[in-house]
């Protein structure tokens, strides 16, 4: 992310140069399969391998409504994307007890509003602590 940061590439062959960063001088880093950037959490060797960006980031299951969360979740990210203007990639401090309350206003940013997102709603923000309408707790009476 620094090397892509400082380069500021403009077009995917110049972001290709940066990823790879000239390790292979000989062959095309792109048409190796089991490159080793391929293993984090975004994949974005796939982008040059086959043409398709692979999230990692999410546990193996066979809960229907789980995977319907995931897949609607990187949907909306992915228009997120594809719409934006401009990207910054520094990380924002995290405080658990507001988990819940930020992750929420994150869906809301990505469109994840109405009763076709609810059961997605639900399980992203099942197991973050805190409350989703109150950054800091609810009130007390």
């Amino acid at each position: 992310m620094e090397r892509i940061e400082k380069k500021r590439p403009k077009t995917l062959e110049e972001l290709k140069a940066v990823w790879y960063n000239g390790e292979y001088p000989n062959i095309d880093p792109s048409t190796i399969h089991y490159h080793e950037s391929r293993y984090h959490g975004l994949n974005l060797h796939n982008v040059f391998y086959r043409h398709t960006i692979e999230f990692r980031y999410f546990e193996g299951t066979l809960h229907a409504g789980k995977i319907k969360a995931y897949v609607q979740l990187v949907l909306c990210l992915a228009k997120s994307a594809l719409k934006a203007a401009s990207a910054q990639s520094g990380k924002r401090p995290y405080n658990p007890a507001s988990g819940r309350y930020d992750f929420r206003v994150l869906l809301n940013r990505l469109g994840m509003t109405g009763p076709e997102f609810a059961t997605a709603r639900l399980h992203l923000l099942s197991k973050l602590a805190g409350d989703c309408a109150f950054k800091n707790g609810r009130p007390a009476r």
